[in-house]
């Protein structure tokens, strides 16, 4: 297991230290992240607390935090949808190829009784003219 990672990050004009099992760059994207989310709070309600701010930042990274995982699931959704109308459509495909083979043998069965036909009328003539000398 990897040794944590502490970095020194600025929130709302406050130094802050924090671990965490990701890069140094990573951590330093949190910390600026929180802090542009409190300073944009903070310009639109000046007259607010840092820990009021605090709560509203949170309040609102939680929401968009729900908000991804919902849309995360939705795609999960979607996605299992999807993969069982794959493996409905290839069982289709694999009903259809068997059929098509089924069809092609009843062709080759069709194409023999055809050639069979076909020799017999050749033949009627042969027989119609020996039915006819025996009579």
């Amino acid at each position: 297991m990897a040794d944590k990672i502490r970095s020194k990050v600025w929130i709302a004009g406050r130094e802050y230290f924090l671990n965490g099992d990701e890069s140094e760059a990573y951590i330093q994207r949190i910390g600026r992240s929180v802090d542009r989310r409190m300073a944009d709070i903070q310009l639109q309600y000046p007259q607010l607390s840092s820990s009021v701010v605090a709560v509203l930042a949170a309040v609102n990274i939680t929401e968009e935090l729900f908000g991804i995982q919902n849309e995360i699931e939705q795609l999960r959704l979607q996605i299992a949808q999807e993969q069982t109308l794959n493996a409905q459509l290839r069982a289709i495909a694999e009903e259809r190829e068997m059929r098509i083979k089924e069809l092609e043998q009843e062709i080759l069965v069709l194409k023999a009784q055809k050639h069979d036909i076909q020799q017999q009328k050749k033949e009627l003539p042969v027989i119609n003219n020996l039915r006819r000398n025996t009579k």
